[in-house]
């Protein structure tokens, strides 16, 4: 049913395919404009996340590291003067480490949200390309109809018959020319038929 459907859009192919694909092409070409613009936006900004992401871990490392020397300077008899408390060292660690684990998961969902973003928006452009071909397959129906119908009378008028020249639909364009047509036929036919009868 689909592809009769289809037919019955489709009169004239190469005029309504050709009408159809510059437009689906000019949406898609402004649509990849915007894809590129936005992917390099966002590939720079998860480059950016990628590199904060490292830093944080080499961050938690190293602070990690400062603790350990910490405990054993507070529990050096040489440094017996210092009052440093292992407990709270402890705790402010545990603490720092838990918000750059939860910075660092943060990061990689909004990296993971970012390439979400770039795939919706190649899907985008693709469904939007593909409404609008079918959309100028519809419209371009309203024209290579009546230029189909026209073109058809003038070849029958041409061999020397006079078609029976219908009405277009409601929803066609040009019914002004295919009107005046259909005046110019009948005026040929009387002509026509005028000289046959003297």
């Amino acid at each position: 049913m689909a592809k009769r459907h289809i037919r019955h859009i489709i009169v004239n192919g190469k005029f309504q395919y050709n009408m159809a694909a510059t437009f689906a092409g000019l949406s898609a070409l402004i649509m990849t404009v915007i894809i590129i613009i936005l992917s390099a936006v966002l590939i720079s900004s998860n480059t950016r996340l990628d590199e904060i992401s490292r830093n944080q871990q080499v961050l938690s490392g190293t602070q990690a590291e400062i603790f350990k020397t910490l405990i054993v300077l507070s529990q050096s008899k040489n440094l017996a003067n210092m009052r440093i408390s292992a407990d709270r060292l402890k705790h402010d660690n545990d603490e720092t480490k838990r918000l750059l684990d939860q910075n660092n998961e943060k990061v990689r969902a909004i990296t993971q949200r970012n390439r979400s973003i770039i795939v919706m928006l190649i899907i985008s452009a693709a469904v939007q390309s593909a409404i609008i071909f079918y959309i100028m397959l519809r419209r371009s129906n309203r024209i290579s109809g009546p230029l189909f119908l026209l073109n058809r009378y003038i070849d029958e008028m041409k061999s020397g018959r006079f078609p029976e020249i219908r009405k277009l639909r409601s929803h066609d364009d040009f019914q002004d020319v295919f009107d005046n047509f259909r005046d110019l036929a009948e005026q040929m036919k009387m002509m026509s038929e005028s000289k046959v009868v003297k």
